[in-house]
């Protein structure tokens, strides 16, 4: 059991080693300008209220280990081995794992042609992460070329991903020099455009009057 726990130990501090740069290229993505969700903020702020993390929540656990279960169906039994004994190593890679998911989750509702790769990249991420955690172990030769094989393969999934992003930013580039192309061959047709644009816009914000209504009295005939 002790063995099982430093594995799992070294699989989370691993994690912040391999999960460094696609959690920063994913923050630069999801929040333009540099900036943090409300949400974000509010978890910062309740844990330096609290000094400590709150326990992860069973909805969290239930997720997070659908989740394991489904795409590194490994870790989810190592993580319930040592649900009752470690419950510190196992509360902390529950979380990671759960952070993980609600990650991809939103990657998959905001943009689904990266979620493929970006799964395909925790996958693999994982994979490695245990192997080297057993390697810390004394099982290294066994898991060396296992290792160099599945690095080599997220290092080639890496390069698909720059270069659908290069793609994506140059048809990017392409529009915006049409645009601007346009915009410059013909000014004045330009302005007259944005001046009928402005006058629908005002149209539409107008307020409508609103009709008079007259009672009708009723003669009473004496």
């Amino acid at each position: 059991m002790k063995r099982l726990s430093i594995i799992l130990s070294v699989w989370v501090v691993v994690f912040f080693a391999f999960a460094a740069t696609t959690f920063a290229e994913s923050i630069s993505k999801e929040y333009k300008s540099g900036q943090k969700s409300k949400s974000q903020k509010q978890r910062k702020k309740n844990r330096k209220k609290t000094g400590r993390r709150k326990p992860v929540t069973p909805e969290q656990e239930e997720v997070a280990l659908k989740f394991a279960k489904k795409h590194h169906p490994e870790l989810a039994e190592l993580l319930l081995r040592l649900k009752e004994r470690r419950k510190n190593q196992y509360q902390r890679a529950v979380r990671q794992i759960f952070t993980t998911s609600e990650r991809l989750g939103r990657i998959k509702k905001n943009s689904p042609g990266r979620f493929e790769q970006q799964l395909k990249t925790w996958k693999l991420d994982s994979r490695i992460r245990l192997l080297m955690a057993r390697s810390a172990m004394g099982e290294g030769d066994q898991h060396r070329d296992k290792i160099r094989k599945m690095v080599a393969e997220k290092i080639q999934l890496r390069i698909e991903q720059l270069k659908s992003e290069l793609e994506r930013a140059k048809n990017r580039l392409d529009r915006i020099q049409h645009q601007l192309d346009q915009m410059q061959s013909n000014s004045e047709a330009t302005i007259e455009k944005e001046i009928t644009r402005l006058k629908r816009t005002l149209g539409k914000r107008k307020p409508k009057r609103r009709k008079k209504r007259t009672k009708k009295k009723d003669k009473i005939e004496n």
